[in-house]
This record gives C-alpha cells, structure tokens and sequence, in this order.
C-alpha cells in the first residue's frame, strides 16, 4: 500500500512511521497543507490512501480534501483532528472525506481503520454500491444511469457528486417514499466495516441535498428519529 500522510507535528509522524514500516506499507509525508496538494497532484496514481490532518500550516485539511476531491474522487481520504475541531471534521466530510480519527488515537486503531477503508474502498470499485442495481433509475424529475456513475435532475446533468453521494442518492431513488435509516445507509453505502457515526450520513445527504436543490426541487426527505427517503410527491403538494 502506498500513503500520502499530511501532518504537521513530529511526533504523530514518527509514531505513525514506525507502524506503517511493521506493516510494510509505503509512505511519503507532507507537513503542510500546501507541499501535501503539489505531492499527491504529481504523483495521484501512485496513493492508495490519504492521511490528513485538518490543522495544517499554509493550507489547512478541508482544503487539502477539496483540491483532491477536484482531482480524483476514488483515492480514499482519512481525516485526523482532536475533537474540538468538530466543524472542520465535518466540512471535510462534506467536501469528500471517507472518514475521520479523532485524537488521541491508539495508532492500532489507526492501522485498522487504513486496512477497513482500504478493503472496502476496493469492493466499491468493484461494485459501487452494495446493491444489485444496473439498469436506469427513471422518476419525474431524476434519471440515474449507474454504470455510467452519471446522474440528471430536473433535465439537467449533475457532474458533482462525490462515490458517497452517488451511492446515496441511488439507493434512495431506487425504492421511492421508502425510508431508510441512517444506520442501513451506512451499512449499505459504507459497509459493515465502518466506524464513524450516524453524522456521517448526515452531513453527505446534506451535501447531495444542496448540489440538487441547485437546480431542481426538495426531494430528499428527512423522517425525524428515523433517516431518509427519496419522495418527489413530498414536493408536488
């Protein structure tokens, strides 16, 4: 496996070094934001992962996520930060980030939550979303063509959704006015494997609500202390 780690203090580095050598991963390091964007733009076919740390001198980590989610949006992206840092954590997540670890972290959990991520970053590829969906999704207002990843609302093409958001939406669209909760988009979207918490689903459906609402109507629903649903009726009364 080869890591891109961005973190600016020493003493993470050199914890995580020793852990990435006994696993016999590859890695290089970036120590601001800035040196880690130029690193992984020469070199983005070569990262299976991205670590970065969400205070970060020069260019800091929601804008390290930015810039790569504009380049790829397959490489996998961890996010570390002390907790108190909640709203940069979850503007990372909204820009792309697969995941977070808040420190203090034990650095095996760490290594386990690469090796989670890395297993089922490579599943999605092989298949995006852990559903038997193949053929168009056609309602009023969405078309969703899930071999070509590719999404049109209210006649016009949406080219902006992160794998997450795509993921989401096509579960969503693919049992209209049936609500799932926040814990079965995880497992269907994330896998069983994932760590986070419920606001993880949050924050994406928050973000594919505004990339949507951009150009046509409100038609992902919030069922209070339940999840979601995809209803275009909601809109029409």
């Amino acid at each position: 496996m080869n890591i891109l780690l961005i973190e600016k203090e020493e003493a993470i580095i050199q914890i995580l070094e020793a852990f990435f050598m006994k696993e016999k991963w590859n890695y290089d390091i970036a120590t601001d934001g800035v040196i880690g964007t130029q690193m992984y733009s020469l070199n983005k076919n070569k990262y299976n992962l991205v670590l970065v740390d969400v205070e970060l001198p020069s260019l800091d980590g929601v804008e390290v996520v930015k810039y790569i989610r504009n380049i790829s949006l397959e490489t996998p992206i961890l996010v570390l930060a002390e907790k108190k840092f909640e709203e940069k954590l979850i503007s990372s997540l909204q820009q792309g980030a697969d995941g977070y670890l808040a420190r203090p972290f034990s650095p095996l959990l760490m290594v386990a939550r690469i090796k989670a991520l890395y297993r089922r970053i490579n599943l999605e590829r092989g298949k995006r979303v852990n559903l038997n969906i193949e053929q168009v999704i056609c309602t009023k207002y969405l078309k969703i063509y899930p071999e070509k990843h590719k999404v049109i609302f209210n006649k016009q093409e949406i080219n902006s959704l992160s794998p997450k958001e795509f993921a989401i939406l096509t579960i969503l669209a693919s049992s209209p006015t049936q609500v799932f909760s926040r814990k079965k988009l995880l497992e269907l979207v994330w896998g069983n494997e994932y760590f986070g918490d419920a606001r993880t689903i949050d924050t994406h459906v928050k973000t594919l609500r505004q990339k949507l609402e951009k150009v046509g109507p409100h038609v992902i629903i919030t069922v209070w202390g339940v999840g979601y649903k995809y209803d275009e009726l909601n809109f029409d009364i």
